[in-house]
């Protein structure tokens, strides 16, 4: 008989802990982030009432980690019927959690190309993970294998949101870049005013 699945909850996460909590027969793990409550969203929750796999961790633990890898490493545990697509899983994850936590929730923007915007960039990033209200803000990221649909994945972020630019342009925000990527690998669907990104890999591309 197989063991129960459950979702755990810390207070501090490091990669080792996290990996743990993310490997069968767990359900995942929420980390309580003092003054930051962590409430859930639709796809996360209903990802989790379908028997999925679900994390939610502050930006600042989550900056820390190579968060896409270990979910997609975790990921493949609970579904090994798509490892043959896990290079592709991890790059889009690493594109939609990227955007999460540099774009929406550190509200950090892309820099320019060149030295000096590189410089500039980096000073930002470091000022927003100082700042204790938007380290805090949670990442959650939540995946499920639906019969007849395939694996789908959502990344939230709690950030200010953005309205996604028509595809053929792809200007309007700095994280444009990475949904276009996403957007070639899987089908994307951008929901909650621009802090969800829905992630569809099709059954028939496994």
């Amino acid at each position: 008989m197989p063991s129960p699945r459950r979702m755990m909850a810390a207070e501090r996460l490091s990669p080792l802990s996290l990996a743990a909590a993310l490997r069968p027969p767990n359900a995942g793990v929420i980390e309580i982030e003092r003054g930051h409550p962590c409430r859930p969203g639709d796809s996360f929750l209903h990802h989790l009432q379908l028997g999925g796999l679900g994390l939610a961790i502050a930006t600042g633990t989550a900056h820390r980690c190579d968060l896409a890898f270990t979910f997609t490493t975790a990921l493949m545990l609970h579904y090994p019927q798509w490892q043959s697509r896990e290079e592709s899983i991890a790059r889009v994850l690493h594109e939609a959690v990227t955007n999460a936590i540099v774009h929406g929730n550190l509200d950090v923007a892309t820099p320019t190309a060149d030295l000096d915007g590189f410089h500039a960039y980096c000073a930002a990033l470091d000022a927003a993970l100082d700042d204790p209200a938007k380290a805090g803000r949670p990442i959650e990221i939540s995946a499920v294998h639906i019969d007849g649909l395939g694996l789908q994945l959502a990344v939230r972020d709690h950030g200010r949101g953005f309205v996604p630019a028509p595809v053929e342009t792809h200007t309007a925000e700095p994280r444009e870049h990475g949904l276009s990527i996403i957007s070639s690998l899987s089908r994307l669907r951008i929901l909650e005013g621009g802090r969800c990104a829905e992630i569809t890999f099709r059954d028939e591309e496994s």
